[in-house]
């Protein structure tokens, strides 16, 4: 028997989902595992029919949430960064560094500057993102970030070679 108040039926309809709760999400999970793609099409074709709704919900729930969104970006980019130091190594190519504080990517031929403007990229995690997306390209390793500006300010490391203007190297 149909409801005549709506907020009634609401409610009716909110404690049988309750009810039965565990077993509508196992069906689904089930449903989706068998009809995968046809899922992704079902999603791609209501995204393109609704252009920025999600852009649009996103928003919403960014401005109602703020602390969680700063967590969830947050952890994000630790993520990023723990990958990319995964795969070139967590040890500086030069001093032999280890506390990931410290550490940074590196263009091992140089050129940082031109390729971060080429490839329109703002900051470190738009790099690694960059270097995730291009497979972990061979061109970059791992310096500590004292060996990285030594590098890129003075051409050379002060762990590898003498300066010329007399002062003594660090090691």
């Amino acid at each position: 028997m149909p409801y005549k108040d709506p907020e009634v039926a609401r409610q009716k309809a909110r404690e049988r989902y309750l009810a039965k709760r565990e077993q509508i999400l196992a069906n689904c999970k089930k449903y989706y595992a068998t009809h995968k793609e046809q899922q992704k099409a079902n999603t791609r074709k209501w995204l393109d029919a609704h252009p920025g709704k999600t852009n649009e919900y996103s928003a919403k729930w960014r401005a109602k949430h703020p602390e969680e969104n700063r967590a969830r970006i947050l952890n994000y980019k630790i993520k990023q960064r723990e990958l990319i130091f995964d795969h070139y190594g967590r040890l500086c190519a030069c001093c032999g560094e280890t506390r990931i504080e410290f550490l940074s990517i590196d263009h091992v031929k140089g050129g940082g500057n031109k390729h971060r403007r080429d490839a329109k990229l703002t900051n470190s995690t738009d790099l690694y993102l960059w270097i995730i997306r291009h497979g972990f390209p061979d061109d970059f390793r791992v310096l500590c970030y004292n060996c990285n500006c030594s590098l890129g300010f003075f051409g050379y490391c002060p762990h590898n070679k003498e300066p010329e203007y007399g002062i003594e190297p660090a090691c």
